[in-house]
């Protein structure tokens, strides 16, 4: 939960403005490819009813697997560069 509350501060302040002012790409990038096959991912994997059911292991499982995939990978390499920039 430590880590939830961290990401959510940072998503609220100076982290998140960065997000807010990268809307266009950030669209850009969830439309490509990487983009698609991972929400397809996070759909298939029950991703939203563990969020909604606060199942935490399962979340967490669900994140690991998709980031092991090479699209989750490729997906996670992009979204640094752009909030590099």
């Amino acid at each position: 939960m430590e880590n939830l509350d961290k990401t959510y501060e940072q998503l609220m302040g100076s982290e998140g403005k960065k997000f807010l002012n990268k809307k266009n790409e950030l669209e850009a990038l969830a439309g490509s490819p990487e983009g698609k096959e991972v929400k397809q991912m996070l759909q298939k994997g029950g991703i939203e009813e563990a969020l909604n059911s606060g199942d935490t292991k399962k979340v967490q499982e669900t994140i690991a697997q998709i980031l092991s995939t090479e699209s989750g990978s490729k997906l996670v390499s992009q979204l640094k560069s752009l909030m590099d920039k």
